[in-house]
This record gives C-alpha cells, structure tokens and sequence, in this order.
C-alpha cells in the first residue's frame, strides 16, 4: 500500500509514511473500502492476526471477527458508527488464522483522500492478551497477598504520614477485641490511646524521616491489658519521598512458639510474590554469592543454570545509560540500614528485550556488619508504559482545542481541559469544579439537558447534538455541538460522564458570512439603479455584523466633503444622510486617499480622533470602519459602519466588509458598463438605420446576427433569415465561392475585410456592392464582434463600363482616320 497525504514541509512525506506503515509491526493497521472488504494489511497485520496482506487483500474484515460477533453483524455496525460519530472503539475478541482468539485494542475510523473524499475506513488495533491477563494476575496477586498477610502471626499495618491507619491485618481485630471498621481510616490516637500515641510520636518521627526503626514496647492489648511486643517501623518511598510506613507487631513472649509459623508464612509469601510476577535476590556480602529466583533470572533473561555474579550478570545486564546509577544506589544501601527502592532498565541477556523494573531491598546487619543484601524485583514494563501513555493523553487532552470535560454521576464537575476553560471562561479547574454540568448550558436549553440528554445517555450510552454553553465570564451564548457518553470504571460501571465538545461559533459566524454574500446576490439582482445596489451592501454588512448603522457616499473632488444619499440604521439610531466635511470628524480620512481602510476600534483612545471625539460619539459612531471605493486610483466614494458601543474589528469580520464593499463596486461598475453599452448599442442602432446604405453586424467567428432596415427593404428578406451563413442566399452564384473565402481569410488575420460581389434585390435583379466590415476589439484587444456595411456600386460599374466602350469607339475611330490620312498623303 502507498500512503499519501496532503502535508505541510515538516510532515513525513510519502516515503517516510509508507515506511511508518511497513514499521508498525506491533500494530495491525488495515484500510477497508466502503463495503468492508480489505485494500491495504500491514506487516504488523500479518504478525498479530497470521494471514499474509495476499491472503486477506479483498476479503471482508468479518474474516477475523468472531462467529458470535459476525452473526449479530458488528463489522457493519462497526463501519456505521465509525462513518456517523469519526470512530468506533474496537475492543474485543478476535480470531486468528490458526483459529486462536487474541484480545483486541483499537478503533476503526473514516479513511480520507487529500481533497476531503471519502475512501472508505482505517483499522489500527493491538494485540492486548497479554496486558488483560497482567492485569488480572495482579488483581489476583494483591489478594492472595492480603491473605498471606492475614495469615501471619503477627500485627501488620500501614500508617500514612497523616498518622492514620490505611491497612491493617486479621489479627489487629483480635489483638485489640475491634472490628477493621474501628482501626481503617482512624487516627493512630483514637486506636492505641493518648498515653500510647505520645510515647511512640518520636519513633514515628524518625520513620517518616526515612529511618528503619525497630523497638520493644508495651502494645495496648484487648480488655485493657498491655503484651511486651517487638515492634518495627518500615518507611515507604513513593516517587523519593516517604509517605507513610509499614508497623510490624511481634509478640515476644510468644516469639520462641512463632518461630516455625513465622517461617510457614514467609514460604507463603515467597510464593505469593513470585505468584505475583515478583523476583527474589539474596546477595551475600561475605562470600560475594549471588542467588536469584527462576522469576529474577527471566527478568534478566538467564538461564535456570546459569551462574549469576554481582558485575558479571547484575551490573553487565543493566541497561548502560542506568549502570553506574544502580551501582552506586546498591552501594550506598549496604552501608545504611535504611530501605533500598530502585526502578532501572533491563537489556534481556537472551531475548534482547528491554524492561523496566523495581527493585526494593534493605541489608541485613549482624553484630554490625553487612552480611547480606536481600530484596525484590518486579517488572513495571507495562505500568511505565501505561503512564507513559497516560502522560501523552494527558497531553493530548490539554492542548486539544475541543471542550473535554469529566462530570460525576451526581453532575458535578470534576474535570476540564484548558481549552475548554476558555470557551466558557473560567480561570482554573477548582473554578469549573464549582458548577453541575447544567450550569454550562444556556438557561432555555437546560431542561432540554435535564430531560432529553442525560435519560437518552443512561439508555442508549451516547447523546450528540446542538446546545448552547453560556460563557461565565461574559454571560455570551455559546454555539456547540455536544456529546456526551458514559465513563466506566474497571468492573464496567458507570462512575460518571464525558464529553468532548466543539465550538460552533466560528462555523456560525462563517455560515451568517456565507449567507449574507448569498442574499445580497440575490437582492443585487432587484436593484433599479447604483444608490439602491449600495444600500443594499450597507444593510447586508450592518445587519450580519450586528452594527448600528452603515451606508455610501460619494465624496467630491476637493476630497473634503462626503454626501450621504441614505444610509441604513438599526432601530432607534438616526440617520446622517447629508452633506459631511471629513475634518469635522478628526482623523477619519487619513489613509482613504491611498486606498487604506480607516479601521477604529473606540474613538476615545484612537489616535486619530481621540483628541475630539465628541463630533462621532454625538452621532453614534464609538467605533467605525471607512472602506475607500476607487476609481483610475482616486477616492471617489466610501463605505461607513458605525457602532454605539467598542467593537473589536476581527480579521474574518474585515474580510468579510472588504468582500461586500468589493462586490458592491464590481456590481456598480458592471451595472454602469451595462448602461453604457446599452446607451453605445442605441446609438449605434439609430445611426446605423439611418444611413442609406447597408448595415450589418456578425459575432467574433463571423456569423451575421443584425441587419438594418435597409437590408431587409432591398433584399425582401424578412428579419432572422439572413442570420449566420444564410446570407449568402442573396449573393450571385458567381460571387459566393470568393466573397466567402476573402471572408474567411479577413476572419483568420483579424484585417479589415474589403470586396465586391452582386446582391440580389427583392424584384430578382442582382446590384454590384461594395463590401466592407471592421473588427471591434475588446480590452484584451481580442475581436468581439465585425461591423460592415454594403455600398451600392451599380451606377458606378455601369458608367465605368459605359466609359470603357466610349474610350475603344474613339480609339478606333482615331485609328481609321489616321489610316484615311496616310492614304491621302
């Protein structure tokens, strides 16, 4: 397949898009025609789904789609949603060419051609088996991890930097005599007692501080009591920051009989780390051994026999760019005793594959030597991804120009991208969080919200259609084009809705543009006379703009004075039809001599007038625009818009009274060139029916369309018979071939055409003419039309041949009597 596309310089071209095409091979990217029948099937294709671009090239997508799926129809559903909403989510089961299913992740969108046109569709999917099982494993993995934790003999819970329990094992509920629901979310006070709570606020301290902390204390017991206990403090690093530790609470009277429980259940948790997906290591610091688990050796794509060494397989397998990082981060950990927490990249010893992992250890002391290193790895390839991933949504979201927006199930706001901030005017998030999603709307179409929109998301999971936001800031309606859907959490419920909204107000404000040009066509085709056609431009600029006034006039030659015929005003706005000397209004002229617009936002602070305003602000003009109309480049006249209130002139609103005021004078100029042709044609008429001799006039390729009166006298034709070529019906026989080939010959070169030829007249007798025809050139000098007329030269040729036969008689009479002379002598 060639990709192509309309781009700009620094867009891929052709080559670098068929190569992104061939490249994606970890995506399926498949374009369908109309009917749902493949035309293009990537590499990525092939490798996720098994069959070849030549086995699938032509063949329907229903192919790799379920049994269940083609019989309830979802490719064609698939194609309408895609072709009415611009996508269609593609998240199911599908089959391969072995017949195995995969989990697919993806969309099916509108596949386009440079200029607009519909090709058909474009697939782009990803095979996301893999990830869905993770995902499940670790759901399964953090409850058989709470199991395993409950199962201990000993008090394990977290307290946050709040100092409020977050978790709490089974055997906190029998160690106090509570239930979870009086330890969970409470402060450390309200559990343990005031006395107990300050007694252990400088452990705390030092915990939060980072700091391993282990100690021997009485722990509050139920009834009242109190057991001697070992307790721990373990600090918990998120993103480098400690933000709560873990407490471990050992009964110590009990130790010696919990030995062999406590042993049972760190095989359980061994088990459900490396259920879980997590690797072991034990590094001993003595001996210098290395011992990983099969779950640590896969991350780092060794061998189950392999042996393994700190530098040889640790440090040799760490992505380079993160090596001396990890080194000095393991180092520096087995000369504390704090908590080792490390996320470094992996270079796969046998598959090449890069991963990123976590890694979480501490070292262990004895008689204060480090004797070993010990911990846990875990790869978080797809986490960083999916946060990768999250961050250019995020990304995409802010710099969108649409309005995206989140609203709980109750209606409250609870996000809302910049861009979306702005159309409603809003400074911040917590400001938009403020209002229910019905505040957003215009009062007239909240019930419409109420009562049509969110009933019709809640059953049929998607509303689209034309609303009204009000603007915040400037209590302005705001046109858009609404959608809004239902978001699903993790188990497929509903926790709230979305919505990715579009501004309509420039689509609306091009679309008043395009159907004021449309009217004003349509009324300059009524107008009796230029004044009624300027006019009528003024209003159509006035009343599209929402302005207060506008209008023509003509200004004179000393360029000091404007007449205003008539000008069109808004309701309760005077007109200022009349005689106006521009120096009366400040600086309004300046630049209108030399063609340039007089474009003034507030007259009280422009330049130009803000010295004097008061003459325009008495007749309503706060704001204007002057249009200079020229001819042969000089000001002849002008357009005017006046506003009461500041107005701020944008871009597409100039364009907009440029275009007006420059179809007004195209319309003007072509109406007076009309007259005046009309007034040059009756002219020409009236001379050409009064001279005696034949008129007529033919098109730029030679075919006669008029005739004078004298034409039709002399020949007894009648008018339109002549027309075209039938006028050689009046010419001799004798004389057609000729005439008509000088004819086409003046034609061909342009040239004056001159020649004789007989015409026959009304009575069947036949005068000789003089024919003669001019070509009349338009502005780009091409011939647009011939004049020619036909002189009758009868008399002429009669007496010429009259005088002719005198001249041979006296030749040969002198030649007789010379003969009679010579005899005589």
């Amino acid at each position: 397949m060639n990709i192509s596309s309309r781009r700009t310089p620094d867009e891929p071209g052709p080559v670098a898009c068929q190569a992104i095409f061939d490249s994606a091979v970890d995506f399926a990217i498949i374009t369908t025609d109309h009917e749902g029948r493949i035309t293009a099937w990537n590499p990525g294709a092939e490798r996720v789904l098994g069959w070849s671009a030549e086995e699938m090239l032509g063949q329907p997508t229903a192919t790799f789609f379920t049994p269940e799926d083609r019989a309830a129809d979802r490719p064609a559903t698939e194609m309408q949603c895609a072709s009415e909403t611009g996508r269609a989510a593609d998240e199911r089961w599908h089959l391969r060419k072995d017949g195995s299913r995969f989990w697919a992740s993806g969309e099916l969108m509108p596949l386009k051609a440079r200029d607009g046109s519909d090709l058909g569709f474009l697939k782009i999917l990803r095979d996301r088996t893999a990830a869905t099982a993770e995902e499940a494993t670790t759901r399964r993995s953090r409850d058989e991890l709470q199991v395993v934790t409950d199962a201990l003999p000993v008090l394990i819970s977290f307290i946050d930097k709040d100092h409020v329990y977050r978790f709490a094992n089974r055997h906190y509920e029998t160690w106090f005599g509570r239930p979870a629901s009086e330890i969970l979310d409470r402060p450390v006070r309200e559990v343990v007692g005031e006395e107990v709570y300050a007694a252990r606020l400088p452990y705390m301290a030092r915990a939060l501080a980072g700091a391993d902390v282990t100690f021997d204390a009485p722990m509050p017991y139920r009834a009242g009591t109190t057991r001697q206990s070992e307790i721990r403090y373990i600090p918990r690093r998120t993103g480098g920051t400690v933000d709560g530790f873990f407490v471990m609470v050992t009964d110590i009277a009990e130790r010696q009989a919990a030995q062999a429980d406590l042993q049972e259940a760190e095989d359980r948790l061994r088990l459900a780390l490396e259920g879980a997906g997590t690797g072991i290591y034990d590094y001993d610091l003595v001996t210098g051994a290395l011992t990983w688990d099969a779950r640590t050796r896969a991350l780092f794509g060794i061998g189950p026999d392999e042996p393994v060494s700190f530098e040889g397989t640790y440090l040799a397998g760490l992505h380079p760019e993160d090596r001396e990082r990890a080194d000095a981060a393991v180092q520096a950990a087995i000369r504390s005793q704090g908590a080792f927490h490390l996320e470094y990249r992996v270079i796969g010893r046998a598959d090449g594959a890069e991963r990123h992992l976590a890694a979480n250890g501490m070292t262990v002391f004895r008689d204060g030597q480090a004797v070993r290193f010990v911990g846990t790895v875990h790869d978080i390839t797809e986490a960083r991804a999916a946060e990768a991933q999250g961050r250019r949504l995020a990304a995409l979201v802010e710099q969108s120009s649409d309005f995206i927006g989140l609203a709980g199930l109750d209606g409250g706001a609870e996000f809302l991208n910049e861009a979306g901030r702005r159309l409603v005017g809003l400074a911040s998030l917590e400001e938009a969080r403020r209002y229910n999603l019905a505040d957003y709307f215009e009062p007239q179409d909240r019930s419409t919200v109420q009562e049509e929109v969110l009933p019709a998301v809640r059953e049929s999971g998607f509303w689209e259609g034309d609303l009204c936001f009000r603007n915040f800031a400037t209590g302005a309606a705001v046109p858009v084009h609404y959608t809004i859907f239902p978001v699903r959490d993790a188990h497929g419920g509903v926790s709230g809705y979305g919505t990715v909204t579009r501004d309509l107000t420039e689509r609306r404000r091009q679309e008043a543009f395009r159907d004021a040009l449309i009217a004003f066509g349509d009324r300059l085709q009524t107008c009796r006379d230029t004044a009624e056609m300027a006019a009528v431009g003024a209003e159509i600029m006035a009343r599209t703009l929402g302005l207060d006034r506008a209008g023509y006039g003509t200004v004179d030659g000393t360029l000091e004075h404007v007449v205003i015929e008539r000008d069109w005003t808004a309701p309760g706005v005077a007109s200022i039809a009349g005689r106006h000397r521009f120096d009366d209004y400040g600086g309004i002229r300046a630049g209108l001599e030399e063609g340039r617009e007089v474009v003034i936002r507030d007259v009280t602070t422009d330049p130009r007038t803000a010295a004097d305003p008061g003459a325009l602000i008495a007749v309503g003009a706060r704001a204007l625009i002057n249009v200079p109309v020229m001819e042969h480049g000089r000001l002849v006249a002008l357009f005017f818009l006046h506003d009461r209130q500041v107005r701020d002139w944008r871009t597409d609103k100039l364009a907009f009274i440029r275009d007006i005021a420059e179809r007004t004078r195209a319309a003007i100029e072509r109406f007076r060139a009309e007259a005046s042709r009309r007034e040059s044609e009756e002219q020409f008429r009236a001379f050409a029916q009064a001279m005696p001799n034949h008129v007529w006039a033919a098109d730029a390729e030679g075919a006669l369309y008029w005739f004078n009166e004298q034409v039709y006298a002399y020949s007894g034709a009648r008018p339109g018979e002549l027309d075209g070529g039938a006028w050689a019906a009046i010419v001799h026989p004798g004389d057609v071939e000729p005439a008509g080939r000088t004819w086409a010959g003046a034609l061909a070169a342009g040239a004056n055409y001159e020649t004789e030829f007989r015409i026959r007249r009304a009575d069947g007798a036949y005068r000789w003419f003089l024919v003669r025809a001019e070509p009349i050139r338009g502005s780009d000098g091409a011939v647009v039309r011939w004049i020619g007329t036909n002189t009758d030269i009868e008399d002429r040729k009669c007496a010429a041949a009259q005088l002719e036969r005198l001249n041979e008689g006296l030749e040969q009479q002198v030649e007789e009597r010379t003969r009679d002379r010579d005899r005589m002598w």
